[in-house]
């Protein structure tokens, strides 16, 4: 029999509401395992959790279906698998680049009085994440926490640039190239050759690409995985674009990039790779 709108609008909610439920009932199950207890049994899990063991079962199986979890072929344990490494891992490459980097970029702000700032990739996004106001009395501003899609402007497409392929093709199928000024590229060709000059040069510019009157200059940062996961920048109004000033930012953003690479563990190589002469 088939449902009224109503009852169908019912049963998704609560469909809805036992999937929320499951994923928090997970993200329990991998908070219980510690430094001093990193492996766990179902039953252990079970007893602590105070729920069923064939539910607890069915969610350990997912967790290490997904990668979140491992099982110890010695025993009947589970451990934390390397997915959870893998966060940890950017989390730990974004805090230590953060603090390196913070430094500099003080300094880089006084030197030329813009707006400088550090970004780290997220999913099909670019976020703000460490970030010096300028001094003028007419400057741009880069919050911290700031989100902007990875196809538009110098400080994401930077990011983009050392990015799979199929990176840029999801970008694309998930939210497509929208126009968020005139100035936006709305063509994926088009895009793929900006994409193309900038890993050759090691750099990106970017002028009202993604707010009016905003220009940017960046540079990508290489972790310790030799990895393209954030970027530097220095921000300004349109109004003071010069070519020399461009050049001023292009050299000292790049000499911080590979100062920062350098402390990261990048190699010798990959630095010469991104950043050629400037090395």
């Amino acid at each position: 029999m088939q449902k009224s709108p109503k009852e169908a609008f019912i049963v998704n909610i609560h469909m809805d509401k036992s999937k929320v439920n499951s994923v928090k009932k997970a993200l329990a199950i991998l908070e219980l395992f510690t430094v001093n207890e990193p492996q766990l049994s179902v039953s252990e899990i079970s007893e602590r959790m105070d729920m069923p063991r064939p539910t607890i079962s069915r969610l350990v199986n997912t967790l290490v279906g997904e990668g979140y979890l491992k099982r110890i072929p010695a025993s009947r344990n589970y451990s934390l698998g390397m997915k959870v490494f893998h966060l940890s891992t950017v989390i730990t490459n974004t805090m230590t680049q953060t603090k390196i980097a913070a430094p500099l970029l003080r300094d880089l702000r006084d030197k030329l009085g813009e707006t400088v700032y550090l970004d780290v990739l997220d999913g099909c996004e670019r976020v703000c994440v460490l970030s010096f106001e300028g001094i003028h009395l007419l400057r741009t501003v880069v919050p911290l926490g700031q989100r902007s899609y990875l196809y538009a402007g110098a400080d994401a497409k930077v990011m983009l640039a050392y990015q799979p392929e199929d990176k840029l093709n999801d970008l694309i199928s998930s939210i497509g190239l929208k126009s968020l000024t005139q100035n936006t590229i709305t063509d994926p060709e088009a895009l793929q050759r900006e994409l193309i000059k900038i890993r050759q040069n090691g750099y990106a510019i970017s002028a009202a690409e993604c707010t009016p009157g905003s220009v940017a200059v960046s540079c990508p940062l290489l972790d310790q995985n030799n990895q393209v996961t954030s970027s530097i920048s220095v921000s300004f109004p349109e109004v003071r674009l010069t070519q020399k000033l461009v050049d001023r930012c292009i050299k000292e953003l790049r000499s911080i990039a590979i100062l920062i690479s350098k402390q990261m563990g990048v190699s010798e190589k990959m630095i010469e790779l991104t950043w050629g002469d400037a090395c």
